[in-house]
């Protein structure tokens, strides 16, 4: 299990692996003495092997694990994780924030990746913040610090660093939140020279860099665009879409996004062609660039949104003359309309590659965590259901390929509902939004109501409960 977590959510928890497997081997054989060294989990007392933070750590990536171990059904995976979940939570309180160690923050970067697949969102948030906060307090985010690290201990200081930086960017997107790190200066990126394989086998590292500039874009992109840092005005004041993130920064971005997709190493560039995987490390090469690949096409999404949810504003609740901000339907504006149909119509295309690429791989091991899946699908089924309420968006598509996108959507979330609450929430809530705006629009609904009410099992939604839905409330604010 420790295997699978270390593989197949390795962006998240790239300070591990080496150093676990390194607690097994004899004195002898293991070098300097973890003990010696600063860098968390199983290496100084206070987070060594019979220190409660360790045991702590431990039984969360064993609940981690449960949800790739191929030798527990599906359905029983969540009840299996959720037991090895409550043998850490009692170590979880005050006197472990005490600690106040590298490790502690490891731990709670560890268990905020864990509570991402419950249905307690807030708690993955409060985790978060709490990893950041000790992180800063023991100087984390300071170049300078490193300076006086050995390199293994600068190299995992580093790693542990930028966990918090990428799961703090991903929790605040999700709740529409400022990020605690953003406004630090950056840190120097890990190094990969020393998990070079002497057969010439890429490090497992440039995966971890890759996501790292990645979700440097995403941070970008977050203040650029939907302003998320910054603070939020009054309703009254606040200012149009395209001017708070004009045609021009996205189209910066845009280009960011091109030059990232250019510049992958060739094993991680899912445009050039693949060998099938015959052995472990090609196995996880494939699930690392269909992992970077998702979500490089949720960033496409997330850039475009804000116009798609403009124009689907207008089409809703059309703008008088007396409104300062030009309308798109004005004869006055037909270019300002054209250029912002085609940044809504790209929005749309990428829900429907996004939704296609999940379907695609959701079922194999060479994807993302369930829950991230069922994250991009969500946030893509909201994007096809606002596109049908503006035909001003519709004329740029082909209505067969976003009825097949839904089609698909479904299919996915359906599945996933069989062990999952989340899954099931959402499910039916993208169901009832769809539902009304196809009424609201002379649509046919293709008897969604009536397949809702067949569901079994599915319930009253409970939008606080789920943390699928929270894209959906951040649709809203943003």
């Amino acid at each position: 299990m420790v295997d699978s977590v270390y593989w197949d959510i390795h962006p998240d928890v790239s300070f591990g692996g080496p150093k676990y497997d390194n607690l097994w081997l004899p004195r002898s054989q293991s070098g300097k003495s973890l003990s010696e060294l600063d860098i968390g989990l199983g290496s100084k007392a206070d987070s060594g092997p019979r220190s409660l933070v360790f045991v702590c750590a431990l039984n969360i990536i064993f609940a981690l694990g449960c949800y790739f171990a191929g030798g527990i059904p599906v359905t029983e995976r969540e009840a299996v994780s959720y037991t090895f979940f409550l043998r850490a939570k009692q170590h979880i309180g005050l006197d472990m924030m005490d600690v106040r160690t590298i490790g502690v923050v490891q731990t709670l970067l560890v268990v905020a990746l864990y509570l991402q697949s419950t249905p307690y969102p807030h708690r993955c948030w409060n985790s978060i913040g709490v990893a950041c906060q000790i992180a800063q307090g023991i100087g984390l985010h300071e170049a300078q610090l490193y300076e006086q690290k050995s390199p293994l201990e600068q190299e995992i200081q580093r790693r542990t660093w930028h966990g918090c930086v990428m799961m703090d960017m991903i929790v605040s997107m999700t709740y529409g939140r400022p990020s605690m790190t953003s406004h630090l200066p950056s840190v120097p990126l890990p190094g990969t020279e020393e998990e070079e394989h002497s057969s010439g086998t890429p490090s497992p590292m440039a995966f971890y860099i890759s996501t790292i500039e990645l979700y440097r874009i995403l941070d970008s992109i977050l203040s650029d665009i939907y302003r998320a840092w910054r603070g939020r005005s009054s309703p009254g004041s606040r200012r149009h879409t395209t001017k708070q993130g004009g045609l021009d920064v996205i189209i910066e971005l845009e280009e960011k996004l091109f030059e990232y997709e250019n510049s992958l190493p060739p094993f991680l560039n899912w445009n050039r062609p693949s060998d099938q995987a015959t052995n472990p490390e090609q196995t996880t090469l494939h699930r690392q660039r269909n992992v970077l690949h998702a979500r490089y096409l949720y960033l496409r999404l997330l850039l475009y949104r804000p116009i798609l949810t403009q124009l689907c504003s207008e089409c809703t609740h059309p703008r008088t003359q007396a409104d300062n901000r030009p309308s798109s339907s004005s004869n006055s504006s037909t270019l300002y309309t054209s250029i912002l149909s085609k940044c809504a119509a790209a929005c749309v295309r990428a829900a429907i590659d996004l939704v296609s690429f999940v379907h695609e791989t959701y079922h194999t091991s060479a994807t993302d965590p369930w829950w991230y899946n069922g994250f991009y699908t969500s946030t893509s089924g909201m994007v096809l259901i606002m596109s049908s309420s503006c035909r001003t968006i519709l004329a740029e598509l082909d209505a067969s390929l976003v009825h097949e996108a839904w089609s698909t959507c479904e299919q996915i979330l359906t599945s996933m509902s069989s062990f999952s609450v989340s899954a099931r929430n959402i499910l039916l809530f993208l169901r009832t939004a769809r539902t009304q705006v196809m009424a609201e629009n002379g649509g046919h609904v293709d008897s969604d109501r009536n397949q809702a009410r067949q569901e079994q099992g599915l319930g009253q939604l409970h939008p606080q409960e789920n943390p699928f839905t929270l894209l959906s409330y951040y649709f809203k604010r943003v």
